[in-house]
């Protein structure tokens, strides 16, 4: 009798945190939101203009350090401060404004060219007499990426969201 009660200790000392791990797992949620990138190097030049029409609003920039990607300290005397907006219009006319006022109106020339980082060729918008060579990467969840900084060396990125 007495072995047959240590047995079953045993046996429930086990089976509880079984359950419990089971219960707990299965009411877990994923709540982290689920990332969508729409990868725009590899469309036609249509369609990178349809998706990336209309006003964006530049949050922040980034260039390449020594681990990777890393997000640059603005000024707020800088062009693109977080009261900075691009609009792309038709017939690749760009407008960009910094605290209300024109910074720059330019139609944009582009270009397919072959980019190293990338198998295939990429469409290139170059505005203001080459100042600004910009190539569209992606557009994540509500983000435009923009891969900018060809004329010295790349590595700078844009983000602007709408």
């Amino acid at each position: 009798m007495h072995k047959t009660f240590i047995m079953k200790i045993k046996i429930w000392v086990f089976l509880i945190p079984v359950a419990g791990l089971f219960a707990s797992a299965s009411c877990h949620k994923d709540t982290a939101p689920k990332l969508r990138i729409n990868n725009l190097l590899y469309k036609s030049l249509e369609q990178i203009k349809a998706e990336i029409a209309g006003t964006w609003k530049f949050q922040y920039d980034s260039s390449n350090g020594f681990g990777g990607p890393q997000r640059n300290p603005h000024t707020p005397n800088t062009y693109y401060t977080n009261n900075s907006f691009i609009t792309f219009l038709t017939k690749d006319t760009i407008v960009w404004t910094v605290n209300g006022n024109l910074f720059l109106r330019d139609t944009a020339t582009t270009t397919k060219i072959r980019y190293s980082p990338y198998s295939d060729s990429v469409y290139l918008f170059v505005y203001a007499q080459g100042a600004y060579a910009w190539m569209m990467d992606q557009i994540r969840n509500d983000t435009l990426v923009i891969e900018a900084g060809f004329l010295s060396g790349g590595g700078l990125r844009y983000y602007l969201t709408r």
